[in-house]
């Protein structure tokens, strides 16, 4: 089917026309999943649609803050290949708690116990080449965690980025949209 925007999320919506058309076409092919999964069980983003707000919000805030960092420093890499990486990191989270009689891809379904392997899946499917530094942004777009070492540098710039996106929708705005509204569209300006 053709793409048609997501409702209320004019962030996501505007900015896929920047993405690869494998984004859109995932979009079309697991739109009433996607739209019906919440964004976690409990901490952010949790109610129905949540998992939508959270993408939407995650690129409104990756757009403020590219521009922001950006205009501070050059960044290393450019904001679509960062937005691709916010698009697929929490793909499992469509499937994983999604109301029992809303119809899903099954084959999907079933690798939600290994996200990275979905992540890899559904890339492979839509045609979504992943660089080394998006892949270093995947492994580590929850933090370093175990990794971490101090004398040697783990994240990439961009791993760094997508990190403090994520981070601040699902714990500085983890209610958020709801409590008090829809960010506005920041990539409309760029059409």
């Amino acid at each position: 089917g053709a793409f048609t925007p997501l409702p209320y999320r004019e962030n996501l919506t505007t900015a896929l026309n920047t993405l690869p058309d494998g984004c859109s076409r995932a979009i079309v092919d697991n739109e009433v999943a996607i739209l019906n999964a919440p964004g976690s069980g409990h901490n952010h983003q949790h109610w129905i649609g949540g998992y939508a707000d959270h993408l939407d919000e995650l690129f409104a805030i990756a757009k403020a803050m590219y521009s922001a960092l950006d205009g501070l420093r050059p960044l290393t890499f450019n904001l679509e290949d960062a937005l691709l990486v916010l698009f697929l990191h929490d793909v499992e989270k469509i499937w994983k708690r999604l109301p029992a009689d809303v119809p899903c891809n099954e084959e999907y379904k079933a690798l939600i116990s290994t996200p990275h392997e979905l992540q890899e899946r559904i890339a492979a499917d839509y045609g979504l080449p992943l660089s080394t530094e998006q892949r270093n942004a995947f492994k580590y777009i929850h933090g370093e965690l175990d990794d971490y070492r101090k004398d040697e540098r783990v994240m990439s710039p961009m791993a760094v980025f997508v990190h403090d996106c994520d981070y601040w929708s699902a714990r500085g705005w983890h209610d958020q949209p709801l409590k008090s509204g829809r960010l506005p569209n920041l990539f409309a300006e760029d059409r």
